[in-house]
């Protein structure tokens, strides 16, 4: 922000608050998808299945650091000096043409105007008079990248640069499927290339846009020539020559785009767009007003890592522009640029922070007449914010844990294993199972084995451990204060022996995911629970089906839904509660492999590090949706409610045999809904504690 503007810069609250109206408004409309696809097989347990399970082949495998996802490159935070170019080695490999790169500053001082994570003068910018505080005139600041190649890339800081880019950080993602992909396209400086697309169901308002430049080198010394990169992103003026550079995009509409390469540019020979429809976002402001020479405020509250977010700050001129990114991080424009001349113009996003982000939009700006800022947060396990430890329970007796975590349990994620001398660590008997004709060895027909946790609050935890379970030595519960999720279904009623579905509106590979599912009782002593999650049956004189799991997860530009299914009988998930985050990719990933009947396969993670600090999710597949029912094991009674079943069927899977370097996962007997399996690992980082020195 400029300095006489920073003297006088004042809060947004009434924007802001448009914008979260605008947002809130915008959750409640429908989501249209953005390509057709094969739609996913029915696995629904009160109406049966489409197809068998035999014969089907597994979805393809996402691409790596799908996006919007976890980056498959980051540099993490460097510092780097003025006039400085630093050389990255990411060794990515493939082709750069399904590379995303994504660069952000940090301020790294507060001798000047503290900016904080910021993107000012992204790509690089020539002030114009009067300058900020601590700076001249023609001064060159920000950073841009260049020179990308498949196993590295190029930082460049501008040498006056002092208060925007004291340190960079570089996050590459390997994409290779988008909505819309304009390949290289040769542009000529001042000629406004518009490029039209077709995305089935489209709409600007849902859409993600990536402008990447190519600098040929054919007119000079190819080994001068920049590359791929994104030098004068946004458009820039120079100092001397006046000459007007850079590029950017405008006018984006449903079906179209405008991308300008302004007249004096020559290290631009190619543009390239790519597009993302329906990317759903953790955070969405909407559209604010955004007043010239203030810095707006926007509190997202969506928590976590900041390190981990992905934002996207787009203009919107309805009269000349449209929704654009002209200025983008700022722009000092000069005589060539007619009645723009003299004009410090654009917008910029800074003091990026786990709760807010600041808006700056110039003092004499014309295209950022409304901005929208969106965050996609990509959740990274941490150590947990309470860790019981590994404890024993008596077997049929109820023990209250408390945590002291304190705020409200709605942010919590809790995560309950198990551990044995036989089983290792494991979830055998998830939520508590009943056993039928078919028992495990050791046990008899009818016997509760298994745990499972009940009554959470913002103190304490209730666990139980089944009267006759055998396999359970050890439990260990752990809490972690969450960040927002990117979808929140809330406490939703349910009626029993019914699926329902839950619109959740993302798009991505199912392991890019997260899936949390709890259940409320109205009985205030049960609350907040996971009792017979998965599925159970009493196995009594009359037999009874308690519980509920989620299935026919899908997450593609035309079916982006799951259901939760409760169980004919059940009596303790009155509600049920979906929350699902966009997840770090993980440490070990199996992808789904087919698993028989009956099979126990042994999957080598190799991670070696100690079981304690693994987080783990094994995840079931039924022709193109996945799911979690009958997790932990079910054991079927007489008269079975499930089409497709016969009496005293053993279904489901469940994992067990955890080590520092292999996992075992189990499908029963009769299944005939686990097709495949995904095992996911991830490895918690490890706590460091620090040693008090006294003076």
């Amino acid at each position: 922000m400029d300095s006489k503007s920073s003297k006088t810069a004042r809060r947004w609250a009434l924007c802001s608050i448009l914008g979260i109206l605008i947002l809130a408004a915008a959750k409640h409309s429908p989501a249209v998808g953005a390509q057709d696809s094969a739609p996913a097989l029915s696995l629904n347990p009160s109406t049966g299945t489409a197809g068998s399970d035999r014969g089907q082949s597994p979805a393809s495998p996402a691409a790596v650091g799908a996006f919007p996802g976890a980056a498959s490159y980051d540099s993490g935070w460097l510092a780097i000096d003025a006039g400085q170019t630093l050389i990255l080695t990411h060794d990515l490999g493939g082709s750069t043409d399904n590379y995303l790169v994504d660069l952000r500053f940090h301020s790294g001082t507060t001798d000047l105007e503290y900016h904080g994570i910021n993107q000012l003068a992204y790509g690089g910018n020539q002030l114009i008079s009067p300058p900020p505080s601590g700076y001249a005139a023609d001064d060159l600041v920000g950073a841009y990248w260049r020179s990308l190649t498949a196993s590295t890339i190029k930082v460049s800081r501008m040498p006056q640069d002092k208060s925007y880019a004291g340190y960079v950080r570089v996050r590459i993602w390997v994409v290779t499927s988008e909505s819309w992909d304009s390949g290289w396209k040769d542009v000529t400086p001042d000629s406004p290339s518009s490029l039209a697309f077709a995305i089935a169901g489209g709409s600007r308002e849902n859409y993600l846009v990536y402008l990447e430049f190519k600098d040929t080198g054919s007119y000079i010394n190819p080994l001068l020539s920049l590359g791929v990169h994104q030098r004068f992103y946004g458009g820039a003026s120079l100092a001397g020559t006046n000459d007007q550079v850079g590029a950017y995009w405008r006018n984006l509409t449903d079906n179209s785009i405008t991308v300008y390469c302004r007249p004096d540019e020559t290290r631009i020979n190619q543009v390239r767009v790519r597009i993302w429809s329906r990317a759903k976002a953790t955070y969405d402001s909407g559209w604010v007003p955004a007043p010239k020479g203030l810095y707006g405020s926007f509190g997202h509250n969506v928590g976590g890592n900041p390190d981990d977010y992905i934002v996207d700050l787009q203009f919107d001129d309805a009269a000349v522009w449209g929704v654009n990114q002209r200025c983008y991080g700022g722009c000092d424009l000069r005589t060539k640029d007619g009645i723009y001349a003299d004009k410090k113009t654009g917008a910029y996003w800074r003091n990026l922070s786990r709760t807010g982000i600041e808006v700056g939009r110039r003092t004499d700006d014309e295209f950022a007449v409304k901005v929208r800022v969106r965050i996609w947060n990509i959740w990274t396990p941490t150590r947990p914010n309470f860790d019981s430890g590994w404890r024993s329970t008596m077997t049929g007796t109820v023990n209250t844990l408390t945590h002291n975590l304190g705020g409200s349990p709605d942010d919590y994620f809790v995560n309950f294993i198990f551990s044995d001398t036989s089983w290792k660590v494991h979830q055998l008997y998830y939520g508590i199972k009943y056993f039928g004709e078919n028992k495990p060895s050791g046990y008899s027909g009818g016997n509760a084995a298994g745990m499972y946790w009940r009554s959470l609050d913002s103190d304490s935890v209730v666990v139980y451990r089944g009267g006759d379970d055998t396999t359970t030595d050890q439990w260990r519960l752990r809490i972690w204060k969450m960040p927002k999720p990117d979808y929140d279904s809330g406490y939703t009623s349910i009626p029993a022996g019914t699926a329902l579905p839950f619109n959740h509106g993302l798009v991505g590979s199912s392991s890019e995911f997260w899936i949390d599912v709890t259940f409320l009782d109205a009985d205030p002593s049960v609350g907040i629970n996971q009792r017979y999650w998965g599925g159970a049956v009493t196995h009594a004189a009359t037999d009874h089906y308690y519980g509920a799991s989620w299935g026919n997860f899908t997450a593609t530009d035309s079916s982006h839904s799951m259901n939760v299914y409760r169980f004919p009988d059940d009596t303790t998930a009155d509600k049920v509660r979906v929350r699902i985050w966009r997840i770090k990719t993980a440490d070990y990933m199996s992808g789904y492999t087919a698993i028989a009947a009956g099979a126990t396969p042994i999957f080598i993670h190799n991670l070696r590090v100690d079981t304690d600090r693994l987080l783990v999710d094994v995840t079931a597949q039924y022709g193109t949706s996945f799911h979690k029912y009958c997790y932990g094991r079910v054991d079927n009674g007489t008269g079975s409610p499930f089409p497709g079943t016969s009496d005293n069927d053993r279904m489901g899977f469940s994992w067990y045999n955890l080590t520092s370097t292999i996992i075992n996962v189990q499908r029963m007997q009769e299944d005939n809904w686990v097709q495949y399996v995904n095992v996911r690992i991830w490895a918690l980082p490890v706590n460091v504690f620090l040693p008090v020195i006294r003076r």
